[in-house]
């Protein structure tokens, strides 16, 4: 900026007036291009809003949710798995805990409608008697029985 000359008398000449008023226009126009640059920084503001909200509801519409639905909702029946391996004959049908070879077997299992484990072996299934549970089951059952 141009400095003013020093008022030497009472009165202003025409070349002050003309200075003061050049210096007015010029921090105008400097106010303008400040405001006009803030104006635009707003504007960002906005997209990156609308941006970020688009990520995030992606995010959870492809990520989230379907990760939640796959651990709590059951997305198909036991019996797809349990004919499969029933045609690879894994687990004989009928045959007892009893029946085994060695010793002893543990199998482990969860309960989902009691919603508390549940183990089987041969003890539980001849001494067991739990009226919410019954221990006394075929292999394959004792096998299956988190499944269903």
């Amino acid at each position: 900026m141009k400095e003013l000359p020093e008022d030497k008398g009472h009165g202003k000449d025409d070349n002050t007036v003309t200075l003061r008023l050049e210096q007015v226009l010029m921090i105008e126009k400097r106010l303008d291009e400040i405001r006009d640059r803030h104006s635009m920084r707003i504007g960002y503001k906005w997209w990156a809003l609308f941006a970020t909200a688009l990520t995030l509801i992606s995010v959870f519409w492809y990520a989230i949710i379907p990760s939640l639905d796959n651990m709590f909702i059951e997305t198909r029946s036991s019996d797809v798995l349990k004919n499969s391996l029933d045609k690879a004959n894994l687990v004989p049908k009928g045959y007892s805990i009893q029946d085994i070879l060695t010793k002893d077997l543990y199998i482990t299992a969860w309960d989902f409608n009691n919603r508390s484990p549940r183990f089987f072996n041969k003890i539980s299934n001849t001494e067991e008697k739990d009226e919410d549970f019954n221990h006394d089951l075929t292999l394959d059952d004792m096998v299956w029985a988190s499944a269903d």
